[in-house]
Order: structure tokens, then C-alpha cells, then sequence
């Protein structure tokens, strides 16, 4: 890559970085405007976080062991705060299921073993394809749970999809569902991508990509999420038939993960 279209790609990135904090901050200003705060607080601190931190981050952008800290101590905060989203959208979706009970906690468990074997098993192991160690460990981390969260929302959706159960969903429910899949999965792409490849010329695209990407769904969540989409005509409870279905198929789930170790390490001889 010739020096001028290098410096392009870093000219057009501090822009689409400077178009994502006003895409956040109108985000958050949405919220608070059309009352959700309350419906998902963990998701606007996390968004508030995100904008703190990518304003600092903009503002020091340097090559520096100080700004390499500070990013590390980015990826800490906001890696706790993904947990804390997905974990308050997840019960937003089983408040739809008010027959459900404590089954909730048994599929959530049943689904993060899914998810994460799922998520190790796909990748092949990258440490120490860098010359900078810790930070191909916070990279990783990133990657893994960015895609553990993404298989976990699509994997609770088809578990739902399987049983034919369907609720009357909150238009902002799903909304938020599908979005945040896309945005874990674009996360774990760019983190990927940035681990196959390298810390060479080719990160600056992969940003660049992943800035675009982010843009959008910011905008998306933006238009999209409204007081309206509280609305519910109905919250449908499972019948004691439903929910003896839910339970058994959380059972078959759970001795499936139980015998899985079992079933490879039969396979491999």
C-alpha cells in the first residue's frame, strides 16, 4: 500500500470515527427522549462508556505504550458491559414468556455452553501471531466473546423459532435483538480479521470496514428504537404444554453438552 492511499484510509477513519460519536450521541439523546433509560439503563451506559472512551481515545490517538494502556482498559470496561447487555436484553425477551419461570436461567446456561463451544471450536488458535503479546490477548478476548454473544441471541431466537413459540414481542425488543446481533458480529469479524492478518498496513481498512458497519447500526438502533415500540396489545404466557416442552428440550440440551466431550474424544480414535 503506496504512502499516500495509507494516509487516506487513516484521513477517512478519523472521520468516520468523529461521525460515530455523533451518531452515539444522538443514540443516547434518543433514549433519554423516548423514555427507554429505564427499559435497558445497562444498554445506555454502555453506549455513554463507548462515547466517553471514543472521544478520550480520539483525542490521545498516538502510538504510545500510554495509549495502548488506555485502550486495553477499553476493551476490560466494555467487555463487562457487552455481558451486562446481552444479559438485560435476555430478560427482556423471557419477560414476553411470563409462564417461564426459573427455566430461564436453565436455557441461558444451556445456550452459553452451545455458544461458547461453538465459538472455540470455529477458530483455530491465533496467539502469537503478533509481537505484542498482551495485546493479542485482549484481541482474542474480544473476538471470542463478541462472537460468543452474537451465536447466543441467534441461538435463543432459533430455539424459540424450533418450538414454535411466538409472543407478542415489543417492536423495540426485536429491534434491539437483531441489531445487537449484528453489531456483536461485526465486533468479532473486525477483531478476527485484525488477528489473521496482523498489526500491519491492512488494519487500517479492517477499521475502516468496521467503522462503516457500526455507523449504520448505530443509526439504525437510532431511527428504529421508539416509546411506540413499547407498546404490547397481549403478553402471552406459555401453556403448561409449552412450557413441559421448553423444559424437556432444555433437559435434551443439557445431556447433549454433558456427552459431547465424550462423543469427540470417541470420534477421534
Amino acid at each position: 500500500m503506496q504512502h499516500a492511499e495509507l494516509s487516506a484510509i487513516i484521513a477517512i477513519n478519523y472521520w468516520l470515527w468523529i461521525a460515530l460519536i455523533v451518531a452515539q450521541t444522538a443514540l443516547i439523546v434518543r433514549l433519554f427522549r423516548e423514555r427507554l433509560v429505564r427499559r435497558y439503563p445497562i444498554f445506555e451506559t454502555y453506549l455513554i462508556v463507548e462515547l466517553i472512551t471514543g472521544v478520550v481515545l480520539l483525542i490521545a490517538a498516538a502510538p504510545t505504550s500510554s495509549y495502548a494502556n488506555l485502550y486495553r482498559a477499553y476493551l476490560v470496561l466494555t467487555g463487562i458491559l457487552r455481558v451486562g447487555v446481552v444479559c438485560e436484553l435476555y430478560n427482556r425477551i423471557c419477560d414476553h414468556f411470563s409462564g417461564i419461570g426459573g427455566f430461564r436461567l436453565r436455557l441461558a446456561g444451556v445456550v452459553l455452553l452451545v455458544s461458547a463451544l461453538l465459538a472455540f471450536a470455529s477458530v483455530p488458535a491465533v496467539a502469537g501471531r503478533w509481537g505484542y503479546p498482551v495485546q493479542t490477548t485482549f484481541i482474542i478476548m474480544t473476538q471470542y466473546e463478541s462472537e460468543i454473544i452474537a451465536v447466543m441471541l441467534a441461538g435463543v431466537w432459533l430455539f424459540f423459532h424450533l418450538l414454535r413459540v411466538k409472543p407478542y414481542y415489543r417492536r423495540n425488543l426485536l429491534v434491539h435483538w437483531r441489531i445487537a446481533t449484528l453489531y456483536f458480529l461485526v465486533d468479532c469479524a473486525h477483531a478476527l480479521a485484525i488477528l489473521w492478518t496482523g498489526l500491519g498496513q491492512t488494519v487500517h481498512p479492517i477499521n475502516t470496514a468496521m467503522l462503516v458497519a457500526d455507523l449504520g447500526l448505530v443509526i439504525a438502533w437510532t431511527v428504529f428504537l421508539s416509546k411506540r415500540g413499547e407498546e404490547l396489545s397481549e403478553l402471552r404466557s406459555l401453556s403448561p404444554d409449552k412450557l413441559e416442552a421448553l423444559e424437556q428440550r432444555g433437559d435434551e440440551l443439557t445431556e447433549f453438552i454433558i456427552g459431547l466431550p465424550r462423543l469427540i474424544a470417541k470420534s477421534l480414535k
